[in-house]
């Protein structure tokens, strides 16, 4: 996002600021990695925040097998708390832009027995 604004840097200025400071698009490098890469190169040419979100998950014990990895990759692991009855509550913060995929990937795999709850957006 635009410091000054606050407000979505355009597609365009994005682009430009790639091609000003070098930086190319690998396809064969993990995603995950180069956008850590790409954003901490851009930062020099394009003035820049990144809002973060905190993302409550509470997993009933059917589905912490297959969730467990996938909610823990998906930004920092802020907490993790097992219930008494196997229920697990995991609170991770990640880019407010992969709230969308990752609401949408939890509910998938879980065929939405997750309850998955937006508890803060900052900068």
């Amino acid at each position: 996002m635009n410091p000054r604004t606050k407000t979505p840097h355009p597609k365009l200025r994005i682009e430009k600021a790639l091609d000003d400071a070098g930086i190319r698009i690998d396809r064969k490098e993990g995603t995950k990695e180069q956008a850590e890469r790409i954003i901490t190169q851009l930062t020099t040419t394009l003035p820049m925040i990144i809002e973060a979100a905190t993302i409550e998950f509470v997993v009933s014990p059917k589905d912490t097998g297959p969730l467990y990895g996938y909610i823990k990759s998906c930004g920092n692991l802020l907490s993790e708390n097992w219930g008494t009855d196997g229920t697990l509550t995991m609170v991770v913060k990640t880019p407010s832009g992969l709230v969308a995929s990752i609401l949408e990937q939890v509910s998938d795999k879980s065929k939405g027995r997750v309850r998955s709850t937006v508890i803060d957006r900052s900068n």
